[in-house]
């Protein structure tokens, strides 16, 4: 089993019209129009994007009627969208799809839009006075999507304005780091404030003001709306301080230029990253002012050998951390080699990947693609815990990953710790007769999902084991297969799009986990499932 890589740019994904196009045996065409889904006005200048299975995406500009063609196409099903700066698409468009014919009558579709939305409004201080360069973020209810919609600064005066808002339901939050702060200058505490009296900084303040996001009000933004009046006022709130000592390979303090740095996790809208320059021979480190939440703490030494580096993940509370050790290690090349079965040969674009076993830190990891008789390298890996994983940028196969060994360890189970004595050669034992999966996701109203992401995932005890995944994206139909599954019990998942979500972390999927659909296969097991798209709010 084998999860997909994508390799495309992103700029060379839209292939224009006017660019050349091989002729088409018995082609067909497509016209349509652009239209706002209130009004029914044209909306000129969208780009309208074609897209059919893993060929290239052919685009087109809409004109001042909202119209636009595509011609000499191959016959066969495609999904088609829209792009406009100030615009989205509405639901009802998201996934068009189109049957195109052969011969002379053109296929027509109809794609609808709507307007995006602005709020704006002022932040002020916990004095209530205008508070300049402060930082808006519109957040999105939904935790799927909850990355920020809209970004905004505050001016002179304190007023913002965010925009090219999706429709949907939002929170705003407030932030504001001084530069004082940046700088890391202590402040001396006045005179006619008690000695007992603890430090405290302005806080993440969700509209209208508090700290608590599941209390904040919740902003309807619809289709072209222009919310005004929405003022914030900063409240503040205890920093902790979080102490520790960088020390070297052999466990002295790491003496030298050291730098560490203090990284919030997961989606902590607007708390500010730490940063501290170790510079005494002690090798200790002081980052004030943390607000609670889980971080990443890193060190790097740049003078000493610009690879060495340490890493981990605390957590933060009320009170000050103290005691915490970084120990710099360098980063290993790991050498392995991808055994087949006999008579097989490795299929081509596979690809040797190591993952993090820290959930929620994208850090550490190599790829590396093996030689035709197996052989493969992982440079640079930094010091941490590890899983294998393998992904495709070829054909699949029915071939499945059976055991992984480094050493005498079952590192397919307990996984790869880099860091230590050097590993021996990883082993990765590759079995055919894989089964297959073939997946289907379907509207909640029954119509066919293209471009919907499908995930399988071990069940416990083997959910951490990244070399059993797989994933799949949907055709034109709704429809797509994933080859060389390893025997035993998987859930499946469907959503509408891309997701970052982590089936590790028991945190991030509590509220879906029991939503997926069981599945069980044993070796050359052909099954079939039929899933609906994960809701929005999850």
């Amino acid at each position: 089993m084998r999860l997909t890589l994508t390799v495309a740019l992103c700029l060379a994904a839209v292939t224009p019209l006017y660019s050349f196009q091989t002729p088409v045996p018995n082609p067909g065409a497509i016209h349509g129009r652009v239209l706002q889904s209130k009004s029914g006005e044209p909306v000129k200048k969208a780009v309208v994007i074609l897209r059919r299975a893993q060929e290239p995406d052919l685009g087109t500009s809409a004109s001042d009627t909202g119209e636009f063609q595509f011609d000499n196409l191959t016959p066969g099903a495609y999904t088609i969208t829209a792009e406009r700066s100030g615009f989205i698409l509405d639901p009802v468009s998201e996934k068009t799809v189109v049957d195109v014919q052969s011969g002379p009558a053109q296929t027509e579709a109809s794609l609808k839009m709507l307007r995006t939305g602005a709020v704006s409004g002022r932040v002020l201080d916990s004095d209530g006075d205008p508070l300049a360069e402060a930082n808006i973020q519109v957040v999105s209810i939904s935790q799927k999507k909850g990355a920020p919609a809209s970004y905004a600064p505050t001016n002179d005066r304190g007023e913002y304005r965010a925009f090219n808002i999706p429709p949907g339901k939002y929170r705003i939050a407030a932030s504001y780091q001084s530069h004082t702060r940046d700088r890391q200058v202590r402040m001396l505490r006045p005179k006619s404030q008690p000695a007992d009296t603890p430090d405290e900084i302005d806080a993440v303040t969700w509209y209208p003001s508090l700290l608590d996001p599941k209390l904040a009000q919740i902003i309807t933004i619809n289709d072209g709306a222009d919310l005004q009046g929405l003022d914030i006022r900063m409240l503040r709130a205890r920093g902790v301080t979080v102490r520790g000592t960088v020390l070297s390979a052999a466990g002295a303090p790491s003496g030298g230029i050291v730098m560490v740095s203090l990284s919030p996790l997961g989606q902590m809208t607007g708390v500010q990253v730490h940063d501290q320059v170790v510079q005494d021979a002690t090798g200790n480190f002081e980052l004030p002012y943390v607000l609670p939440g889980s971080y990443a703490l890193t060190a790097a030494a740049p003078l000493i050998d610009q690879r060495m580096t340490a890493h981990r993940v605390i957590q933060v509370g009320n009170t000050d951390v103290s005691g915490i050790q970084l120990t710099l290690g360098t980063p290993q090349t790991l050498r392995g080699v991808l055994v087949p079965p006999d008579g097989r040969k490795l299929p081509a674009g596979l690809i040797v990947v190591l993952v993090s076993r820290e959930t929620r830190v994208n850090a550490g990891g190599a790829i590396g693609q093996p030689a035709a008789d197996g052989a493969f390298q992982l440079h640079d890996a930094a010091p941490g815990d590890y899983d294998i994983a393998l992904a495709n940028t070829g054909p699949a196969d029915d071939l499945f990953v059976s055991d992984i060994r480094a050493g005498d360890e079952d590192a397919l189970t307990t996984g790869l710790h880099v860091g230590g004595p050097a590993l021996g050669t990883l082993k990765i034992v590759l079995k055919a007769n894989g089964a297959t999966v073939q997946a289907s996701a379907k509207t909640s109203e029954g119509k066919p999902l293209p471009d919907a992401t499908i995930k399988l995932v071990p069940e416990p005890p083997r959910r951490t084991q990244m070399a059993l995944y797989a994933d799949c994206k949907t055709d034109a139909g709704g429809a797509c297969t994933m080859l060389g599954i390893a025997p035993g019990a998987y859930r499946a998942f469907a959503f509408a799009g891309e997701t970052q979500l982590d089936f590790r972390d028991p945190a991030a999927t509590k509220d879906i986990d029991d939503s997926g659909k069981l599945i069980t296969v044993a070796e050359s097991d052909r099954k079939s499932v039929e899933l609906t798209p994960q809701p929005d709010d999850n």
